[in-house]
């Protein structure tokens, strides 16, 4: 059996999502005794991360870097397979919806806009890296042929 780079980012990307997952949804305090009773959420934009940052410099870089981070990657691999902006922003909304719905659903987290907000653009960085790399690599590859 050949493995190839393209198989290799496919199985990084499934583990990356199932990683996510892990963190976001099946955490230690995730069971489904408690389900579909009342979660709790946040709908008023960065009112919370505004209060940490008060409070807690560090725990707020913590959130802050963390909603933007974990979903840089997700953003790099629909883009380096060709997927648009639109579609990868479309896309990245509704996995983070998802989860943010999981957190919910399963009382195992906050449902919270700010969430959406900051993973939606990490999704956006990372796929913004990729068509930098892609540029930046292209650049350096001319460069050798001159």
């Amino acid at each position: 059996m050949k493995f190839s780079v393209k198989t290799g980012l496919n199985l990084a990307f499934l583990l990356y999502l199932a990683a996510l997952l892990r963190l976001a949804v099946f955490r230690d305090s995730f069971s489904t005794s408690n389900l579909f009773e009342v979660g709790s959420y946040n709908l008023s934009l960065f009112s919370d991360l505004i209060e940490i940052y008060k409070n807690d410099k560090f725990i707020f870089i913590l959130l802050f870097l963390g909603n933007l981070g974990w979903f840089v990657p997700f953003g790099a691999f629909l883009k380096y397979h060709g997927v648009s902006f639109l579609k990868c922003l479309f896309y990245g909304f509704c996995f983070s919806l998802l989860v943010e719905t999981s957190q919910f659903v399963f009382k195992c987290g906050i449902f919270e806009l700010d969430d959406l907000v900051l993973n939606c653009v990490g999704v956006l960085l990372g796929a913004r890296f990729v068509v930098w790399l892609k540029a930046h690599k292209f650049k350096k590859i001319q460069k050798e042929l001159i």
